[in-house]
This record gives C-alpha cells, structure tokens and sequence, in this order.
C-alpha cells in the first residue's frame, strides 16, 4: 500500500494456496489497483487506467480479443487472470444469494 493507493494481488484477494501449487501461478501476482488519484478510485488493471468492470461490461456483448485490441494497455494475461479469479471466487466459495419482496 501506498498512501491511499493499493494493489491487489491473488494473495491479497484471500488466495491462500501455494504458489506451486496454485491453478494461479502463470498468472502476473499484481492484478488490480485501487487508487483515489487514478480514475477517482475505480479498480483498475494494474499499470493502466483501465477500469477492471470495463472487462465484464464489454463481454456481455464482444469477445475477449476485442476487448484487448481495444485495451491495449491491458495484456491477455491481466485479462484471464482477473476472469480465472472470478470464476474461482463464484465456483469455490459458499456463495448466499438473497430473493427480494417483489
């Protein structure tokens, strides 16, 4: 940490495993930035001001590739890694989903 910056890596986001052990062991240990001086705060890619939601918007309707030629700050690795990270994070934690009064 530094100042009010952060960067958020898979060990920081709570994954305690081995690294040679780890299905996230190719992938860079930097993932995320959160800083108030870089885009008001938003969690970006790390390295760039590339909102990490940006990704997820943009695959409701574009593919992964178009995504990177339009992001080039971002690499293919950053990109899988945080997608492996949530699909890891979904899959492998107890999840409570809530049903709201209609």
């Amino acid at each position: 940490m530094v100042g009010d910056a952060y960067l958020y890596s898979l060990k920081d986001l709570n994954m305690q495993v081995q690294a040679s052990s780890s299905p996230f062991s190719a992938f860079p240990t930097n993932l995320v930035t959160i800083d108030p001086e870089l885009v008001s705060g938003t969690p970006v890619f790390a390295g760039t001001r590339v909102p990490v939601k940006s990704l997820f918007d943009w695959l409701e309707t574009e593919t992964l590739n178009e995504f990177l030629e339009n992001f080039p700050s971002v690499q293919r690795v950053q990109a899988v890694a945080v997608l492996r990270f949530a699909e890891y994070s979904f899959f492998t934690h107890e999840l409570k989903v809530y049903e709201t009064a209609a």
